[in-house]
């Protein structure tokens, strides 16, 4: 891992374990616990992947979250699947009050400014049918026919802060509990209320491009990106000779950009080295390998011939 984040340029790795036996759950701690450690030796960050809150010994409770806090660099909770994909009751993917909830409680264990609120681009359209639902995946950016086709269906609920659809069918009901961009922001203001380190989503690919305009928009402690800054007009430009001040810091910032341009020539190098080393082992690997068939080739030989001792005299 670290040889890859080198190699590649990657800042840090995201730990996505899951379903793990409840059995394992100390190993788990320490595996994670390692990892980061071994990682942060090389300024490489690392976070990890949570679920809320349930009793589900595989599912939740095997995850040791105020010890992940105190190892990686953020914990990630994956607010979402408030109703699991194979139930078969209908229900949203992550309704405002039980997404702010599971992220008020996890506050307890884990510190805000390491905390990462992790947000849906998908829903479930549910199928009903004689009281019993069967899921489907919705990525948001295929919602938009159901609201141009069904409009008369769809209602705001302003408790899940979602809109809602009822469709009959001529089985039953389709019911769709939508992941949409003002579901999306009253999430998202979570971030800066909370002072969360910020959000990550599930999955790439699931958004459209109102979804990233939306995002784009949002304060999350930071202020909201300016991304239409206003053009000043150029002002006249004064030539002047310069002081002795000025000429000895524009030295210094020649002599200062020489050493980061050293400094990244080195590193380019350090780079080229780890490569090269990386394609040595892949070398020497496959060669041990034939090395160790080649004598396990003369080993099955020799065990055939029968080896004469004795002496003619």
């Amino acid at each position: 891992l670290i040889q890859y984040a080198y190699i590649y340029g990657f800042d840090g790795y995201n730990f996505d374990f899951e379903n793990v036996d409840y059995s394992d759950r100390q190993k788990l701690t320490r595996f994670v616990a390692y990892l980061a450690d071994e990682l942060h030796k090389y300024n490489i960050q690392s976070s990890v992947d949570v679920t809320g809150y349930s009793n589900s010994p595989n599912w939740s409770l095997v995850y040791d979250r105020k010890s992940f806090a105190n190892s990686v660099d953020y914990v990630v909770l994956m607010a979402y699947d408030e109703t699991w994909a194979k139930s078969t009751t209908a229900g949203p993917v992550a309704s405002y009050p039980w997404v702010r909830d599971h992220a008020e409680k996890m506050l307890q264990e884990v510190p805000s400014h390491k905390l990462v609120l992790g947000i849906p681009f998908y829903t479930r359209i549910w199928h009903e049918s004689g009281g019993v639902a069967r899921g489907g995946t919705l990525a948001i950016k295929n919602e938009s026919s159901y609201f141009t086709n069904h409009a008369s269906n769809i209602i705001w609920n302003d408790t899940l802060k979602s809109y809602y659809a009822a469709i009959p069918t001529t089985s039953g009901t389709d019911k769709i509990w939508f992941e949409d961009n003002k579901s999306l922001g009253y999430k998202l203001n979570l971030v800066k209320e909370l002072q969360l380190a910020g959000f990550a989503a599930w999955r790439k690919g699931f958004e459209d491009d109102n979804t990233i305009t939306m995002i784009q928009g949002v304060d999350l402690g930071k202020g909201v990106p300016n991304t239409a800054p206003v053009a000043e007009a150029p002002k006249p430009v004064v030539e002047k000779p310069l002081t002795k001040a000025e000429r000895k810091a524009l030295e210094k910032a020649a002599k200062e950009k020489a050493k980061a341009e050293a400094k990244s020539e080195e590193q380019e190098r350090e780079i080229a080295r780890l490569r090269s080393e990386n394609s040595a082992l892949l070398e020497y690997k496959e060669k041990a390998h034939r090395e160790l068939c080649r004598v396990r080739d003369e080993q099955k030989t020799f065990g055939k011939i029968h080896v004469n001792t004795e002496l003619d005299v």
